[in-house]
């Protein structure tokens, strides 16, 4: 009798540090994200997201100042100020949007989130139109602390667009002076990724934070150095629209799409084909994510104001903010399925799958 040895061969994934790859895309390209039109994304490393949702989304589109169903939080704990639904302006495809009003030049009209006890990464997207100068103290973004502690860092460049102020005085401010960066009397978009240092026994003072601002896909201003808060921060405050200096009595200012998460893992579509850290500009349009593992993220889509025709391109970015650098081409308007088509091949059967667009 022959004796036969078998050799089993077991493989152990390991754990991929490999940036995301789009290896398809398919649904339906239009819309808006309360549509609830949902968009599938396959490909590798996405890593995971839990919940799928984001903290908050609102769009503002039901005429009112509440986030959308979308989101985890459905309720601002807080909205400072005189904030009114409105249709005075809008962006393509919306049709409202958010108008605050400085009643006086140290007025603060925010939105706040106190719902999450910690945030130790946040990542938001949102977009204002402004009528006034943003040559004043103006706290645009803003996250407070539980305790006292840490160290104020300021802009290496000291241009005064970006401070992060006195965590001691438990808060984390951005001051605005974007003037030169922003086409003023449009609707501009701004991004933040953020994440706080490490503790070392004593403070939060590690020089291992980061903080990107982002305005209509380039950055402005980034930091890496210093205390960056921490994860005892309790309160975010986006668009806190906060001046004393500068803005004049009765000055508008007006805000839409707003989206914010606890993670800088996210999906977007983007005018421009590629993807880099420090931004390559173009339109950006966020979408909303439901459901995510490592091979596939289902999103509501957002159109935005994307228009029916353009070439846009679809990203997944990680929670360690590493995106396909290659956008994942679509066509706004188009819908693409999976479909299945019977053959035979002599006496068996086979399946081949491909793909469909309808235009």
């Amino acid at each position: 009798m022959r004796n036969h040895k078998w050799i089993c061969f077991l493989f152990i994934p390991s754990l991929s540090l490999a940036s995301p790859s789009i290896t398809n895309v398919t649904g339906t390209f239009f819309g808006q994200a309360t549509d609830q039109i949902v968009v599938t994304i396959t490909g590798v490393d996405f890593s995971t997201k839990s919940p799928a949702a984001p903290v908050v989304f609102a769009d503002f589109e039901d005429g009112t100042v509440n986030p959308t169903s979308l989101g985890i939080i459905t309720a601002w704990n807080a909205n400072d100020g005189p904030l009114i639904s409105t249709t005075t302006k809008q962006l393509i495809n919306s049709s409202h949007s958010i108008l605050g009003t400085w009643v006086s030049p140290s007025t603060s009209f925010s939105f706040q989130l106190k719902h999450i006890s910690t945030f130790s990464f946040i990542y938001s997207f949102g977009r204002r139109y402004h009528e006034a100068d943003l040559t004043g103290n103006q706290k645009v973004w803003r996250l407070h602390r539980a305790d006292g502690g840490g160290t104020w860092v300021v802009s290496s460049s000291g241009d005064g667009v970006f401070l992060n102020e006195d965590c001691s005085g438990n808060q984390l401010n951005q001051f605005q002076d974007i003037q030169s960066k922003i086409d003023e009397g449009n609707f501009y978009t701004e991004e933040h990724i953020w994440s706080h240092g490490s503790y070392t026994g004593a403070d939060w003072i590690v020089a291992n934070g980061y903080w990107n601002y982002l305005v209509d896909g380039f950055s402005v201003q980034k930091s890496t150095s210093g205390d960056n808060c921490d994860s005892q921060s309790t309160e975010i405050r986006v668009w806190d629209n906060f001046s004393n200096v500068g803005v004049v009595d009765g000055a508008h200012l007006w805000m839409d799409d707003l989206y914010v998460d606890s993670t800088w893992s996210r999906v977007f579509i983007s005018t421009v084909s590629t993807w880099t850290e420090n931004g390559t500009g173009g339109r950006r349009e966020i979408q909303i994510p439901n459901a995510w593992s490592d091979t596939e993220v289902q999103v509501y889509f957002r159109q935005g104001e994307a228009q029916a025709d353009e070439t846009w391109y679809m990203f997944v970015c990680d929670h360690t903010n590493s995106c396909n650098s290659n956008g994942f081409e679509i066509t706004i308007g188009e819908s693409i399925f999976e479909t299945e088509t019977d053959s035979f091949v002599g006496q068996g059967e086979s399946v081949i799958k491909g793909t469909t667009e309808i235009r």
